[in-house]
């Protein structure tokens, strides 16, 4: 299957291909290529040992999430699914664009993967990078939702010092501390 996405059929001349590719950050080398056969070249030839290093950061607009993106006919589309796109040929049906890098800004060829949903789900989880559970649902948490509003109840009184609080409730002064000032148990 030929790889070749056809920019030209889409109506992407050199002119549009080096309008896409000044708004990553990356080498200067890649900059001075003037044509499509030149950028394919350069992405294919990519040297697989400096693959730890060195993400191509888009440095253009973003979404509300974060992605780069760039209007490709008429539309926005994410920067990192046209640098498959480009790179590698047709995204598979069904599947998404994963950044093995963890950096939504990255659209660096090498670091980019067709993969489900799912798969990415779990590569966030073992890379730790999935929200952490809040209040009760925390599998750590020694107060519950009622716990936390009475211990602050109980503070506005004027009636008892943070440390009293803290030894009612079984917890240390600072987590005491910051449920009273609100930087934990916001939602509550």
């Amino acid at each position: 299957m030929d790889k070749d996405i056809g920019w030209n059929r889409i109506g992407w001349n050199n002119h549009t291909i080096h309008r896409f590719f000044s708004k990553i950050n990356i080498p200067t080398k890649f900059r001075d290529l003037d044509n499509y056969g030149q950028f394919k070249d350069f992405i294919n030839s990519e040297d697989p040992s400096d693959y730890e290093h060195n993400c191509w950061i888009w440095t253009a607009s973003t979404n509300q999430d974060g992605y780069g993106q760039f209007q490709l006919n008429g539309t926005m589309e994410g920067a990192h699914r046209i640098m498959y796109k480009f790179s590698k040929g047709k995204i598979p049906y069904g599947l998404q664009i994963n950044h093995s890098c963890n950096n939504r800004n990255c659209v660096r060829p090498s670091h980019l993967e067709a993969g489900t949903q799912l798969e990415n789900i779990q590569y966030m989880v073992n890379e730790d990078r999935a929200a952490k559970p809040k209040g009760i649902l925390n599998g750590r948490a020694k107060l519950t939702n009622i716990d936390v509003i009475q211990l602050r109840q109980l503070f506005e009184t004027g009636l008892y010092t943070k440390s009293s609080l803290s030894k009612m409730f079984n917890i240390g002064w600072t987590t005491c501390n910051n449920i009273i000032l609100r930087n934990n148990w916001k939602h509550i």
